[in-house]
């Protein structure tokens, strides 16, 4: 769901869920958005605060194309801006830490997982959510996803 689309399609009551619950996303394309309340240059504040952001190939699927700012540094964050430009379908994406709790690894132990959740909609309902999660550190990279390891799990309720 990219906010830059949300003034265009949706109601006051949707921009505010969407505003509470999806992840800030825009397309990086050199564009001026509104961001935390602030009118900005999208490529320089991304590339000024890369800690605060993710950058992701929206036609990619696997964990792979996807770049954490926090755990990439400077040069390699610089790149990947430089390499979304260039091409098509790229995105930006407000970092969202993963949440921590307890859960059994494979071997039964139970340990400290950090989790990723997805929740999904029909019309105005909620009504699954995948959540993904890594008993063990977190790659180099920061991704979690389950075909780099993660393990996933879901959640369904009754339409």
């Amino acid at each position: 769901l990219l906010h830059e689309w949300k003034a265009q399609f949706a109601g006051a009551r949707q921009a505010a869920i969407i505003d509470s619950f999806i992840p800030w996303s825009v397309r990086l394309i050199d564009q001026q958005v509104c961001y935390q309340g602030q009118d900005c240059a999208l490529v320089t504040m991304v590339k000024a605060n890369k800690d605060d952001f993710v950058l992701k190939l929206s036609n990619s699927k696997g964990g792979s194309d996807v770049v954490v700012g926090r755990y990439s540094d400077s040069g390699k964050w610089l790149q990947a801006v430089e390499r979304g430009l260039r091409e098509q379908y790229w995105l930006v994406q407000s970092y969202c830490p993963p949440d921590k709790t307890l859960a059994c690894d494979i071997d039964g132990q139970v340990k400290v997982a950090e989790l990723v959740w997805g929740v999904s909609a029909c019309g105005s309902r909620y009504i699954a959510n995948m959540v993904r999660g890594t008993t063990s550190e977190i790659g180099s990279d920061g991704v979690i996803n389950a075909a780099r390891g993660a393990f996933a799990t879901c959640g369904f309720e009754p339409l």
